[in-house]
Formats: C-alpha cells, structure tokens, sequence
C-alpha cells in the first residue's frame, strides 16, 4: 500500500517535472521566436526588407509573423512609391530651375534691343509726334527696364540654388557695413537712422549672405512709414550652435495674411501695384538661409514695424557645404 503510495507521488513528481521542463522549453522558444522577430522588425525599419523573417512554429507568433510580413510587404511598396516621388520631383526642380536660368539668361539680348531701339526712338521723335506716342515710349520703356530687373532677380535667385562657391570665414559686421555704405544714398534722402553693431563672425558663403542682408535692410527703408523717418536696427544673439539675427524697422508692417507666403517666389508685400519689386527677394532670402542650415520667421504689426529673424550656424560647415 505504502509502495503504491510512493510510486504515484514519484508519478506526480515526475509528470510536474516534465510539465516544468516543458514549460521552461515553450518559454525560450516563445523568447527567441519574439527577439527574432524583434531583430527582423529592426532590419526591416533600416530597410531592409528583403530579409527573410524567422520561421516560428508557435501559432500565436506564427500568426504575428504573417501579419508582419504583410506589413513590411505594404512598407516596402510605400516606400518606393516615396522614393519614386522624391525621383520624379528633384528631376522636375532641376528642369524649372534649369529653364528659369536659361529663359532668364536668353531673354536678356532681346530685351536689350528692345530697350535700344525704344530709347532710340524716344531720342529721336520725343515732342516731334503727338501726347499720346511719347506716352506709348515712356510705357515700353518703363515696361522693359522693369522686365530686365525681373530677368536678373530670377538669375539671382537661380544662383543662389546653384552656388558653388566654398564656405569661409564670414565677418558679418563687415558684410553689413559694406550692404550700409551702398544705401548711404537713400539712408541721407530718407533721414533713416540704421544701426548695426556687435555682429558675429561665423562660417558661411559671404556673395549669398549679402543678399540677405542686402533685401531685409532695403525693405526696411524701402516700405517705411512716410509720416516718420526709417529706423533700422540689424542685431544678433547667441543660441546654442547659431546665431539669431534681428531686422527690426519702424515701417508700414505686413498684413497677417502675408506671413505665410510672403518667401514664396513672386509673392508681394503689398499687392499689385502698391510697392516696387516683384517679389523674388524674400524668397531669395529664405533660399540662402536655408542653404546656410537655418531658418526664418518674422513678427510684424501694420503701422508700427515689422521684425525678420533668421538663424545662422555658427563657425561650422553648412549642411550642404559639399553642394
């Protein structure tokens, strides 16, 4: 009796032995199955989707793993579709940039012997015809000079694309006295007070931060307020990395509205009509600052001023030095 006993206690010890074993044996197998395919999920988020995924013989896991396969079938085919858009799209930026520049480039003798012969026309027979002739010389020449500023902002804003030319050391004080001394003329006119002090030294290509410069401060006195004099005041502030520079002026300010188009190319201050330009300066500005690394915002409140902000790395190589 004690052995039968002792032969069903061995029974059960030996049966909640094996199911232990078991136990312990599904546990590593289920732990492996899931780090393999936590290490197939990591390949396959590099990229690599081709990866065979591991073959697992639990049915829950099984099941996961078919799902998963579908899944990084579905990653796969979205992201070629991606890839094929980026494609289609930077081969269509290089073409409209690449026509812009050739059109641009083209349209310049053309237009010259326009503005020659009309020039030489309003020389020639000025006061000989009538009112209404002379006005039509005047339109075609005011016509063609301001078509020939649109052609060589378009270039400008082509090159800026474009540039090649290396990083260096940039003294930004420099820069900003020299853009000053070539607005001493409209500075005087206007009776603006500019000042810019304290500027930093950073690393940079000095032909395209001049345009930066050069469109921010003759903005500021271009749209300034005509019932008081232009104040400008060019500064920068440290930031981890970068420096932020400041384009703050007193002028007429910019409708809301315009906030969030007024980089696009041929997007106006002011509409049609109301100011000079064509609106390829901003966008020529954001282009550079953005080829630079840094990015730009403005604050602006109609009839008191408006403030461009703009952030620039520090002495570093651009993200896009190697362009």
């Amino acid at each position: 009796m004690q052995q039968a006993r002792l032969l069903t206690i061995f029974g059960l010890l030996a049966a909640l032995f094996f199911l232990v074993v078991s136990a312990l044996q599904a546990a590593r197998t289920f732990a492996r199955s899931m780090a393999s395919l936590n290490a197939a999920a990591g390949r396959v988020a590099e990229g690599q989707y081709d990866l065979p995924l591991p073959e697992v013989q639990v049915a829950e896991v099984y099941q996961l793993t078919q799902e998963f396969r579908r899944m990084a079938a579905a990653v796969q085919l979205r992201a070629a579709h991606l890839e094929r858009l980026n494609e289609d799209l930077a081969r269509s930026n290089r073409e409209l940039e690449q026509f812009a520049y050739v059109a641009s480039h083209d349209l310049q003798e053309p237009l010259r012997t326009i503005g020659s012969f009309t020039g030489l026309l309003a020389r020639r027979y000025q006061g000989k015809l009538d009112a209404r002739a002379d006005q039509y010389i005047a339109y075609t020449l005011s016509a063609t000079e301001r078509l020939k500023q649109l052609i060589q902002d378009l270039l400008a804003y082509s090159r800026t694309r474009h540039s090649t030319q290396p990083t260096q050391v940039v003294d930004v004080q420099l820069l900003v006295n020299d853009v000053l001394q070539d607005f001493q003329e409209l500075i005087r006119q206007s009776g603006a007070q500019v000042s810019a002090n304290g500027l930093p030294v950073l690393q940079g290509r000095p032909e395209l931060l001049r345009h930066v410069f050069m469109n921010l401060i003759g903005n500021a006195l271009k749209f300034c307020d005509p019932l008081r004099p232009p104040r400008v005041e060019v500064r920068a502030e440290p930031l981890p990395g970068f420096w932020r520079f400041h384009v703050q002026d007193n002028g007429v300010g910019i409708e809301a509205a315009y906030h969030e188009r007024i980089f696009d190319i041929f997007q106006r201050l002011h509409g049609v009509g109301e100011a000079e330009g064509n609106g390829i300066g901003l966008a020529i500005v954001k282009s550079v600052i953005e080829r630079h690394g840094g990015e730009i915002t403005l604050t602006s409140t109609p009839g008191v001023g408006t403030t461009f902000s703009f952030t620039l790395p520090t002495l570093q190589e651009p993200a896009d030095a190697t362009d």
